[in-house]
């Protein structure tokens, strides 16, 4: 069973997957090509996505104080932590 606590861990987690998954993007060796690129930035952050997803389902469904104090972390730290710009070959 998914508790609330296991919330905020899994997008911390997401968020930190997704930045290493960029950052391979920005640094492969390769001649940049939509395969590498582009089609490797939509398959990056798919744990973040799965662990947004369901964090969002249960704000939205069954908001606790503790929730929405995770939503404003989650928040904050995402605006920090955008993903840098990727350019390549440039």
């Amino acid at each position: 069973m998914i508790r609330e606590e296991h919330y905020e861990p899994a997008v911390v987690a997401g968020m930190a997957a997704h930045r290493t998954e960029v950052e391979a993007i920005a640094v492969d060796p390769e001649p940049p090509t939509v395969e590498n690129t582009l089609e490797a930035l939509e398959r990056a952050g798919q744990l973040l996505d799965r662990a947004s997803r369901a964090f969002h389902n249960k704000l939205s469904a069954d908001s606790t104080p503790g929730t929405r104090r995770s939503d404003r972390a989650s928040r904050a730290t995402l605006r920090g932590d955008a993903a840098p710009a990727v350019r390549r070959g440039a």
